[in-house]
């Protein structure tokens, strides 16, 4: 029996598209914000030259890096709600996409400071700069352009692989195709509905990312 594709049938369930799409939205944003900036304290600790911290801050971003999303996802959940920390599914999944999302905008932000020539650090001390004019006008500037790009990937990143939440009963978009292929039995058109979405948002972060940049970094960014 030929398979006819009907993505008709799809029209009673777009409200519950788009409301999983706005929860996806902003999970994400939740998500992406607490990783930048909590990114900031722990690459501090990371490039601290004291050795404790640093290790500690080491340590921290390889076994996170190392371990699945979808790992970190249960031990929030199922892993905390077995000691007594019993969380919500959106809490559970925002806070182990921010664990997840701080190990590695701590490698990002780092990358980007070491990015900066040493000899230009040198140069800004023999010039008598300040150490927060020495960061704030010759290193910042270069570790933010150096970063702008791979933080951009991480977004998107981000935002795709919100998908995992549906793992958690939090109603995003990708739950919201279950739900119709569910009620509908049109599973392909569903999530081929929720792809095209996918697709959509990705392009247009990165069409606002490389817009940012060509406006922050005209000389860089093409």
């Amino acid at each position: 029996m030929r398979y006819v594709v009907d993505f008709q049938s799809l029209g009673p369930y777009l409200p519950s598209y788009a409301r999983g799409i706005e929860i996806t939205v902003v999970f994400s944003t939740l998500a992406i914000g607490l990783s930048f900036g909590l990114g900031i304290p722990w690459v501090a600790l990371r490039m601290s030259p004291h050795p404790v911290p640093s290790r500690v801050a080491r340590g921290y971003v390889e076994f996170v890096r190392n371990v699945p999303l979808l790992v970190w996802l249960y031990c929030a959940y199922f892993g905390l709600g077995s000691v007594g920390l019993h969380l919500p599914g959106f809490a559970a999944a925002l806070l182990a996409f921010t664990v997840y999302g701080v190990a590695y905008t701590t490698e990002i932000y780092r990358a980007g400071i070491l990015s900066v020539p040493r000899g230009q650090w040198e140069a800004a001390d023999a010039l008598g700069l300040s150490r927060l004019a020495i960061w704030r006008r010759v290193v910042l500037p270069q570790a933010l352009r150096a970063a702008f790009h791979p933080l951009g990937n991480l977004v998107i990143a981000s935002v795709l692989g919100s998908s995992l939440v549906v793992v958690l009963a939090v109603p995003d978009l990708t739950s919201a195709a279950d739900d119709a292929g569910v009620a509908t039995f049109r599973y392909f058109e569903s999530f081929v509905l929720a792809a095209v979405c996918y697709v959509v948002a990705a392009q247009l972060i990165q069409a606002v990312w490389r817009a940012v940049g060509a406006r922050a970094f005209p000389a860089y960014v093409r």
